[in-house]
């Protein structure tokens, strides 16, 4: 069998390939220029709702918390006897 040979870079693919590249570019800057006011909306909605998020979360972190302090549970003495003071040990 014969060695394949790869075949040798022609001239014209890379004028083809910038065709391509400029038939993309083209697409994506009419498809842009169709919808921009859409586009511009939604960035601007982007926008808007990060800056809501952030004032949420500067305010969140100046309020004090509004939860009343805890207090320690309440201790539990051993029951007396009838002579008022602390039970013996048996």
């Amino acid at each position: 069998m014969a060695p394949t040979q790869s075949k040798p870079v022609a001239l014209g693919s890379a004028a083809a390939r910038a065709r391509t590249i400029r038939g993309i570019i083209s697409q994506l800057t009419s498809m842009y220029l169709r919808n921009r006011t859409r586009i511009t909306q939604a960035v601007y909605i982007t926008l808007f709702v990060g800056l809501i998020s952030r004032i949420r979360n500067a305010l969140a972190d100046q309020k004090p918390s509004r939860k009343p302090p805890r207090r320690p549970p309440l201790r539990r003495y051993p029951k007396t006897t009838k002579t008022g003071g602390a039970p013996r040990a048996s």
